[in-house]
């Protein structure tokens, strides 16, 4: 768990591991520069391993954690976030139920006040599961680190998160272990809980430019496994992580950004023949400069 001047979340974020059927082999905090009170309240709960560094963001935090981690599996959560009780004890029985796989997810819901999870209830275990990360294509099956459980071997051999104050670094790092043997995803039941609020870093849409140009160049690069021969599949996922926030970048005037990532993305859309997208943010940003153009222009006397 990295934390970053989290003292109003992340006690409830530590009750939730506290409370699980199936308590984890060691929990490890890394505070990434907090200036408030979060350390002290962290420091309250003897299970935790807590570990500090100066300001770096929260790839490098994680990464740090990974580095003293002894567990065969890492979970991540962030200090928002919180696990139901039966969390850790489904992802357990998920790896033991499909051989080990390299990586498993887990289904969200969003919350803005905890009491909202009071209505969640266990349900019967249903899985995806996949050869590999790739594999899964257009279904968007995790949503941020808080759903991440991934074997140790395979994410210290990828390298671990991209570091610096970026989002996406999570997606970028499903990239890199792309072919790793199996991917399976948690359906149901529920597995984590989404906090919402003002201060979620993913509304940074700069931050999320930054995660968004990481993924492109990566391909661009060849920094991703498979070749040629899947060549199309990453592409395919990586189109769904950018097409959606070119079209946030529109409608904000980003415009330079907006159609970087489209002509980033630009040959999976053709290949997939997504008009309305080929379309539509061309006219979506037009629309934008032209309203932006009129509003700043001469007044009348």
């Amino acid at each position: 768990m990295p934390v970053f001047n989290r003292q109003s979340t992340v006690a409830q974020s530590l009750d939730s591991i506290a409370n699980q059927t199936w308590p984890p082999a060691e929990v490890i905090v890394v505070d990434d520069g907090s200036t408030d009170g979060t350390c002290d309240i962290v420091e309250r709960y003897d299970f935790v391993t807590l570990l500090r560094q100066q300001n770096a963001g929260p790839g490098s935090a994680r990464n740090r954690g990974i580095e003293i981690a002894k567990g065969e599996y890492i979970a991540f959560l962030d200090s928002d976030d919180v696990w139901f009780p039966w969390t850790l004890q489904r992802y357990a029985e998920v790896i033991e139920l499909n051989d080990r796989p390299a990586i498993v997810t887990g289904s969200q819901t969003l919350f803005t006040d905890a009491t909202e999870l009071a209505v969640v209830s266990e349900s019967v275990l249903n899985v995806l599961a996949f050869p590999d990360y790739l594999s899964s294509g257009e279904q968007w099956l995790w949503h941020g680190v808080s759903s991440f459980v991934i074997r140790r071997d395979v994410l210290v051999e990828a390298g671990g998160f991209a570091e610096g104050r970026i989002n996406g670094e999570d997606a970028e790092l499903l990239m890199r272990l792309g072919t790793a043997g199996g991917f399976v995803h948690v359906a149901s039941p529920l597995m984590f809980g989404y906090r919402t609020h003002p201060g979620n870093v993913t509304l940074d849409i700069d931050k999320s430019a930054q995660g968004a140009e990481l993924l492109i160049e990566g391909e661009r690069t060849n920094r991703f496994p498979g070749g040629s021969r899947r060549a199309a599949e990453r592409r395919q996922i990586i189109s769904r992580h950018v097409r959606p926030l070119s079209v946030s970048c529109a409608k904000r005037g980003y415009f330079g950004t907006a159609f970087t990532f489209y002509f980033g993305v630009l040959k999976d859309s053709l290949e997939r023949l997504r008009f309305k997208y080929l379309f539509g943010l061309p006219l979506i940003a037009i629309c934008g400069m032209l309203n932006r153009a009129f509003s700043t222009g001469p007044r009348a006397q």
